[in-house]
Protein backbone atom coordinates (compact mmCIF):
# COMPACT_ATOMS: atom_id res chain seq x y z
CA UNK A 1 0.00 0.00 0.00
CA UNK A 2 1.26 3.55 -1.15
CA UNK A 3 1.21 5.07 2.05
CA UNK A 4 0.45 8.84 2.59
CA UNK A 5 2.67 11.42 3.98
CA UNK A 6 2.67 10.99 7.87
CA UNK A 7 2.16 13.70 9.96
CA UNK A 8 2.68 13.38 13.59
CA UNK A 9 1.71 15.61 16.40
CA UNK A 10 3.10 15.39 20.04
CA UNK A 11 3.12 18.06 22.67
CA UNK A 12 5.85 17.83 25.28
CA UNK A 13 6.90 19.16 28.54
CA UNK A 14 9.94 19.44 30.35
CA UNK A 15 9.12 17.71 33.77
CA UNK A 16 11.87 17.26 36.65
CA UNK A 17 14.83 16.50 33.71
CA UNK A 18 12.24 14.16 31.83
CA UNK A 19 10.38 14.98 28.63
CA UNK A 20 6.64 14.04 29.42
CA UNK A 21 3.78 13.77 26.61
CA UNK A 22 0.96 15.91 27.01
CA UNK A 23 -2.51 14.62 26.97
CA UNK A 24 -4.14 16.82 23.80
CA UNK A 25 -7.64 15.50 25.68
CA UNK A 26 -8.54 13.87 28.87
CA UNK A 27 -11.91 13.70 31.25
CA UNK A 28 -12.95 11.82 33.80
CA UNK A 29 -16.01 11.03 32.04
CA UNK A 30 -14.64 10.34 28.42
CA UNK A 31 -12.44 7.71 27.17
CA UNK A 32 -8.65 9.49 26.63
CA UNK A 33 -7.39 10.71 23.46
CA UNK A 34 -3.48 11.15 23.18
CA UNK A 35 -1.74 12.14 20.11
CA UNK A 36 1.00 9.73 20.14
CA UNK A 37 4.63 9.56 19.28
CA UNK A 38 7.06 6.72 18.92
CA UNK A 39 7.06 4.36 15.93
CA UNK A 40 5.77 5.54 12.54
CA UNK A 41 2.05 3.04 11.82
CA UNK A 42 2.52 1.03 9.34
CA UNK A 43 -0.09 -1.66 7.73
CA UNK A 44 2.30 -3.74 7.66
CA UNK A 45 2.86 -3.61 11.36
CA UNK A 46 -0.91 -3.99 12.24
CA UNK A 47 -0.63 -7.15 9.83
CA UNK A 48 2.15 -8.77 11.69
CA UNK A 49 2.11 -7.52 15.29
CA UNK A 50 0.35 -10.38 17.02
CA UNK A 51 -0.07 -7.74 19.55
CA UNK A 52 -2.94 -6.18 17.32
CA UNK A 53 -6.22 -7.64 16.35
CA UNK A 54 -7.88 -6.18 13.45
CA UNK A 55 -11.78 -4.94 13.56
CA UNK A 56 -12.28 -7.83 10.84
CA UNK A 57 -11.17 -10.48 13.45
CA UNK A 58 -13.32 -8.91 16.09
CA UNK A 59 -16.57 -9.18 14.64
CA UNK A 60 -15.64 -13.27 14.35
CA UNK A 61 -15.63 -12.96 18.00
CA UNK A 62 -19.13 -13.36 19.60
CA UNK A 63 -18.33 -11.74 23.02
CA UNK A 64 -15.78 -10.07 24.89
CA UNK A 65 -14.10 -10.39 27.87
CA UNK A 66 -10.44 -9.05 27.64
CA UNK A 67 -8.74 -5.90 26.19
CA UNK A 68 -7.65 -5.90 22.33
CA UNK A 69 -5.50 -3.08 20.66
CA UNK A 70 -7.00 -2.90 17.23
CA UNK A 71 -6.28 0.25 14.79
CA UNK A 72 -8.56 2.09 12.19
CA UNK A 73 -9.28 5.51 9.96
CA UNK A 74 -12.14 7.68 11.10
CA UNK A 75 -14.45 7.82 8.44
CA UNK A 76 -17.16 10.15 9.93
CA UNK A 77 -17.44 11.67 13.01
CA UNK A 78 -20.50 13.45 14.93
CA UNK A 79 -22.13 14.67 17.98
CA UNK A 80 -24.57 11.90 19.03
CA UNK A 81 -27.79 12.83 21.11
CA UNK A 82 -26.29 12.20 24.60
CA UNK A 83 -24.21 15.81 23.41
CA UNK A 84 -20.53 13.57 23.27
CA UNK A 85 -18.87 12.93 20.27
CA UNK A 86 -18.66 9.80 18.25
CA UNK A 87 -16.72 8.43 15.56
CA UNK A 88 -16.99 5.51 13.11
CA UNK A 89 -13.76 3.89 12.22
CA UNK A 90 -12.42 1.13 9.35
CA UNK A 91 -9.76 -0.60 8.98
CA UNK A 92 -8.07 -3.54 6.23
CA UNK A 93 -6.68 -6.78 7.42
CA UNK A 94 -3.62 -8.52 5.54
CA UNK A 95 -6.22 -10.39 3.73
CA UNK A 96 -8.36 -7.65 2.37
CA UNK A 97 -11.35 -8.01 4.75
CA UNK A 98 -12.81 -4.21 5.23
CA UNK A 99 -14.60 -4.11 8.63
CA UNK A 100 -16.05 -1.07 10.86
CA UNK A 101 -16.71 -0.03 14.20
CA UNK A 102 -18.17 3.07 16.04
CA UNK A 103 -16.31 4.54 19.23
CA UNK A 104 -19.40 5.98 21.20
CA UNK A 105 -19.20 8.63 23.26
CA UNK A 106 -15.41 9.26 23.61
CA UNK A 107 -15.33 12.64 24.55
CA UNK A 108 -15.92 16.40 23.15
CA UNK A 109 -13.25 16.50 20.66
CA UNK A 110 -13.65 16.07 16.61
CA UNK A 111 -11.50 13.77 14.85
CA UNK A 112 -11.08 14.57 11.17
CA UNK A 113 -12.72 11.96 8.82
CA UNK A 114 -10.75 10.30 6.05
CA UNK A 115 -7.28 10.72 7.27
CA UNK A 116 -7.08 10.36 11.12
CA UNK A 117 -5.68 7.17 12.31
CA UNK A 118 -6.84 6.16 15.69
CA UNK A 119 -5.43 3.03 17.74
CA UNK A 120 -7.52 2.07 20.37
CA UNK A 121 -6.91 0.11 23.37
CA UNK A 122 -9.73 -1.39 25.72
CA UNK A 123 -13.15 -3.99 25.65
CA UNK A 124 -15.55 -3.93 23.09
CA UNK A 125 -19.32 -4.54 23.12
CA UNK A 126 -21.44 -5.87 21.09
CA UNK A 127 -24.45 -3.18 21.24
CA UNK A 128 -27.77 -4.71 19.72
CA UNK A 129 -25.18 -5.72 16.66
CA UNK A 130 -22.98 -3.05 16.41
CA UNK A 131 -19.23 -3.37 17.35
CA UNK A 132 -18.80 -0.61 19.81
CA UNK A 133 -15.37 0.81 21.55
CA UNK A 134 -16.62 3.31 24.26
CA UNK A 135 -15.32 5.61 27.05
CA UNK A 136 -13.81 2.84 29.27
CA UNK A 137 -11.24 2.50 26.22
CA UNK A 138 -8.29 4.55 25.30
CA UNK A 139 -7.68 5.97 22.27
CA UNK A 140 -4.10 7.21 20.66
CA UNK A 141 -4.31 9.56 17.71
CA UNK A 142 -1.26 8.17 15.46
CA UNK A 143 -1.71 9.61 12.35
CA UNK A 144 -3.87 12.93 10.84
CA UNK A 145 -2.92 12.28 6.77
CA UNK A 146 -3.43 8.35 7.49
CA UNK A 147 -5.38 6.12 4.18
CA UNK A 148 -8.85 7.77 2.80
CA UNK A 149 -11.14 4.47 3.72
CA UNK A 150 -12.78 2.47 1.15
CA UNK A 151 -16.74 3.05 0.37
CA UNK A 152 -18.20 -0.33 -0.26
CA UNK A 153 -21.33 -0.30 -2.27
CA UNK A 154 -24.50 -2.70 -1.72
CA UNK A 155 -27.15 -3.53 -3.81
CA UNK A 156 -29.94 -5.52 -4.01
CA UNK A 157 -28.03 -8.61 -4.24
CA UNK A 158 -26.62 -8.37 -1.16
CA UNK A 159 -29.75 -6.39 0.83
CA UNK A 160 -32.02 -8.16 2.82
CA UNK A 161 -35.23 -6.06 3.34
CA UNK A 162 -35.26 -3.70 6.31
CA UNK A 163 -39.31 -4.42 6.68
CA UNK A 164 -38.78 -8.07 8.01
CA UNK A 165 -37.26 -10.04 10.48
CA UNK A 166 -34.19 -11.66 8.84
CA UNK A 167 -33.14 -15.20 9.10
CA UNK A 168 -29.61 -14.88 11.23
CA UNK A 169 -28.44 -17.90 9.04
CA UNK A 170 -29.14 -16.36 5.70
CA UNK A 171 -25.55 -15.92 4.18
CA UNK A 172 -26.46 -12.20 3.79
CA UNK A 173 -26.47 -11.32 6.50
CA UNK A 174 -23.39 -13.48 8.12
CA UNK A 175 -21.40 -11.93 5.00
CA UNK A 176 -22.99 -7.91 6.53
CA UNK A 177 -21.95 -9.13 10.23
CA UNK A 178 -18.50 -9.22 9.34
CA UNK A 179 -18.27 -5.68 7.80
CA UNK A 180 -19.47 -4.40 11.17
CA UNK A 181 -19.64 -0.13 10.56
CA UNK A 182 -17.99 -0.34 7.30
CA UNK A 183 -18.90 2.69 4.99
CA UNK A 184 -21.61 1.55 2.86
CA UNK A 185 -23.58 3.67 -0.17
CA UNK A 186 -26.93 2.55 -1.60
CA UNK A 187 -27.00 3.99 -5.44
CA UNK A 188 -30.36 4.90 -7.03
CA UNK A 189 -32.88 4.09 -3.86
CA UNK A 190 -36.12 5.65 -4.10
CA UNK A 191 -36.68 7.76 -0.91
CA UNK A 192 -39.72 7.08 1.34
CA UNK A 193 -41.81 9.54 3.25
CA UNK A 194 -38.71 11.29 6.34
CA UNK A 195 -39.27 10.19 9.52
CA UNK A 196 -38.21 12.17 12.63
CA UNK A 197 -35.69 9.63 13.46
CA UNK A 198 -35.97 6.98 10.36
CA UNK A 199 -36.67 6.66 6.74
CA UNK A 200 -36.92 3.98 4.25
CA UNK A 201 -35.95 4.00 1.11
CA UNK A 202 -36.48 1.01 -1.76
CA UNK A 203 -34.73 -0.65 -4.10
CA UNK A 204 -34.98 -0.59 -7.84
CA UNK A 205 -37.51 -4.01 -7.79
CA UNK A 206 -39.97 -1.55 -5.85
CA UNK A 207 -40.28 -3.78 -3.17
CA UNK A 208 -37.08 -4.85 -0.94
CA UNK A 209 -36.74 -1.66 1.50
CA UNK A 210 -33.26 -0.35 3.54
CA UNK A 211 -33.78 1.26 6.55
CA UNK A 212 -32.05 4.59 7.69
CA UNK A 213 -31.66 5.25 11.17
CA UNK A 214 -30.13 8.99 12.50
CA UNK A 215 -31.89 8.96 15.66
CA UNK A 216 -28.53 9.03 17.43
CA UNK A 217 -27.66 12.23 15.92
CA UNK A 218 -28.29 15.71 17.70
CA UNK A 219 -31.11 17.29 16.98
CA UNK A 220 -29.33 19.70 14.51
CA UNK A 221 -28.03 17.07 12.51
CA UNK A 222 -31.26 14.63 12.87
CA UNK A 223 -33.38 17.56 11.58
CA UNK A 224 -30.97 18.32 8.31
CA UNK A 225 -31.12 14.44 7.75
CA UNK A 226 -34.80 14.88 8.09
CA UNK A 227 -35.62 18.02 5.56
CA UNK A 228 -32.64 16.12 3.52
CA UNK A 229 -34.44 13.20 2.91
CA UNK A 230 -38.10 14.48 2.62
CA UNK A 231 -36.70 17.48 -0.33
CA UNK A 232 -35.72 13.48 -2.19
CA UNK A 233 -39.45 11.95 -1.37
CA UNK A 234 -39.93 9.66 -3.82
CA UNK A 235 -37.24 10.84 -5.90
CA UNK A 236 -33.56 8.60 -6.89
CA UNK A 237 -31.07 9.29 -4.12
CA UNK A 238 -27.45 7.82 -3.23
CA UNK A 239 -27.06 7.38 0.03
CA UNK A 240 -24.24 6.84 2.05
CA UNK A 241 -23.75 5.43 5.63
CA UNK A 242 -22.55 2.72 8.00
CA UNK A 243 -23.88 -0.52 8.02
CA UNK A 244 -25.47 -2.17 11.22
CA UNK A 245 -27.14 -5.85 11.57
CA UNK A 246 -29.37 -4.46 14.27
CA UNK A 247 -30.53 -7.50 16.93
CA UNK A 248 -32.94 -7.40 18.82
CA UNK A 249 -36.51 -8.88 18.96
CA UNK A 250 -36.39 -7.93 15.40
CA UNK A 251 -33.19 -8.69 13.47
CA UNK A 252 -32.25 -5.53 10.81
CA UNK A 253 -30.22 -4.60 7.83
CA UNK A 254 -29.91 -0.58 8.37
CA UNK A 255 -27.81 2.37 7.52
CA UNK A 256 -26.57 4.33 10.73
CA UNK A 257 -26.26 8.52 8.94
CA UNK A 258 -24.91 10.70 10.45
CA UNK A 259 -24.62 13.44 7.47
CA UNK A 260 -27.08 14.99 5.26
CA UNK A 261 -24.57 15.39 2.59
CA UNK A 262 -24.16 11.87 2.48
CA UNK A 263 -27.60 11.69 0.45
CA UNK A 264 -27.03 13.20 -3.25
CA UNK A 265 -28.76 12.85 -6.53
CA UNK A 266 -29.10 9.24 -7.60
CA UNK A 267 -26.63 7.96 -10.14
CA UNK A 268 -26.55 4.42 -12.16
CA UNK A 269 -23.62 2.79 -12.89
CA UNK A 270 -21.72 3.47 -16.79
CA UNK A 271 -22.77 0.61 -19.09
CA UNK A 272 -19.87 0.33 -21.40
CA UNK A 273 -19.97 -0.22 -25.10
CA UNK A 274 -16.45 -0.89 -26.81
CA UNK A 275 -14.86 2.35 -27.54
CA UNK A 276 -17.90 4.05 -25.83
CA UNK A 277 -18.96 4.77 -22.22
CA UNK A 278 -22.77 5.39 -22.06
CA UNK A 279 -23.43 8.10 -18.97
CA UNK A 280 -25.73 7.63 -16.47
CA UNK A 281 -28.78 9.10 -18.47
CA UNK A 282 -28.54 8.38 -22.37
CA UNK A 283 -26.52 7.99 -24.93
CA UNK A 284 -26.95 7.54 -29.08
CA UNK A 285 -24.91 5.29 -31.20
CA UNK A 286 -25.48 5.35 -34.42
CA UNK A 287 -23.54 3.20 -37.62
CA UNK A 288 -23.33 3.62 -40.72
CA UNK A 289 -23.08 0.12 -41.81
CA UNK A 290 -24.70 -3.02 -40.15
CA UNK A 291 -22.35 -3.92 -37.31
CA UNK A 292 -22.36 -5.95 -33.69
CA UNK A 293 -21.70 -3.44 -30.53
CA UNK A 294 -20.75 -5.69 -27.29
CA UNK A 295 -21.71 -4.12 -23.86
CA UNK A 296 -21.34 -5.03 -20.60
CA UNK A 297 -24.29 -4.24 -18.03
CA UNK A 298 -22.68 -3.86 -14.83
CA UNK A 299 -25.87 -2.21 -12.96
CA UNK A 300 -29.28 -3.67 -11.70
CA UNK A 301 -31.40 -1.51 -14.73
CA UNK A 302 -33.83 -2.12 -17.34
CA UNK A 303 -32.46 0.39 -20.39
CA UNK A 304 -35.45 0.84 -22.90
CA UNK A 305 -33.68 0.54 -26.19
CA UNK A 306 -35.44 2.95 -28.96
CA UNK A 307 -34.75 2.81 -32.45
CA UNK A 308 -34.92 5.93 -34.83
CA UNK A 309 -37.29 4.17 -36.53
CA UNK A 310 -39.60 3.94 -33.58
CA UNK A 311 -39.12 0.80 -32.74
CA UNK A 312 -38.42 -0.55 -29.29
CA UNK A 313 -36.94 -3.59 -27.52
CA UNK A 314 -37.03 -3.96 -23.36
CA UNK A 315 -34.37 -5.24 -21.71
CA UNK A 316 -35.89 -6.51 -18.62
CA UNK A 317 -32.81 -7.75 -16.89
CA UNK A 318 -32.97 -9.99 -13.82
CA UNK A 319 -32.30 -7.93 -10.78
CA UNK A 320 -29.47 -10.54 -9.79
CA UNK A 321 -27.94 -10.11 -13.00
CA UNK A 322 -24.48 -8.58 -12.87
CA UNK A 323 -21.65 -8.25 -15.65
CA UNK A 324 -23.85 -9.63 -17.95
CA UNK A 325 -22.54 -9.67 -22.13
CA UNK A 326 -24.97 -7.81 -24.46
CA UNK A 327 -24.39 -8.43 -27.90
CA UNK A 328 -26.31 -6.23 -30.09
CA UNK A 329 -26.97 -7.14 -33.93
CA UNK A 330 -29.83 -7.43 -36.90
CA UNK A 331 -33.88 -7.28 -36.29
CA UNK A 332 -35.08 -5.23 -33.06
CA UNK A 333 -37.96 -7.21 -31.33
CA UNK A 334 -39.04 -7.15 -27.95
CA UNK A 335 -37.10 -9.91 -25.63
CA UNK A 336 -36.61 -10.94 -22.25
CA UNK A 337 -32.53 -10.90 -21.31
CA UNK A 338 -31.71 -14.19 -19.19
CA UNK A 339 -28.65 -14.25 -16.46
CA UNK A 340 -25.77 -15.35 -17.92
CA UNK A 341 -27.44 -15.35 -21.57
CA UNK A 342 -26.54 -13.36 -24.62
CA UNK A 343 -29.18 -11.71 -26.69
CA UNK A 344 -28.41 -10.87 -30.68
CA UNK A 345 -29.66 -7.79 -32.12
CA UNK A 346 -28.60 -6.54 -35.65
CA UNK A 347 -28.31 -2.83 -36.40
CA UNK A 348 -29.65 -1.83 -39.93
CA UNK A 349 -27.49 0.25 -41.60
CA UNK A 350 -27.61 4.25 -40.49
CA UNK A 351 -29.64 2.97 -37.16
CA UNK A 352 -29.44 4.95 -34.03
CA UNK A 353 -29.65 2.98 -30.96
CA UNK A 354 -30.49 4.80 -27.84
CA UNK A 355 -30.41 3.43 -24.25
CA UNK A 356 -32.72 5.00 -21.72
CA UNK A 357 -32.58 4.79 -17.81
CA UNK A 358 -35.97 4.33 -16.11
Amino acid sequence: MKKKKLALFTSMIFAGGLLVPIAMFSSNSFGIINYGSGDIPSCENYWTNSDYTSLYDLTQISSFSSSYITWGTVTECYENSSGTMSAFIQSKDASGHVAGALLYGYGSEELTPDSTLVEITGTPTWYYGQLRFTNTCSYIVKSTSWYTPETNTMTINDWLDSSTSANTSDSLWTAAVSYGARKTTLRNVTVGSAGSRQTYVTFSDGSTTALLYYNDTNFTLKSALQNTLSSYYGQKADITGYLQCFQSSANTMELQMCNSSDITTGTSENINVTGVSLNHSTLTVSTASPSSLTATISHQVMPLIKTSLGQVAILQLPLSAMEQLLVLALGLQPFQLQQKMAVILTLVSSLSLMILFQ
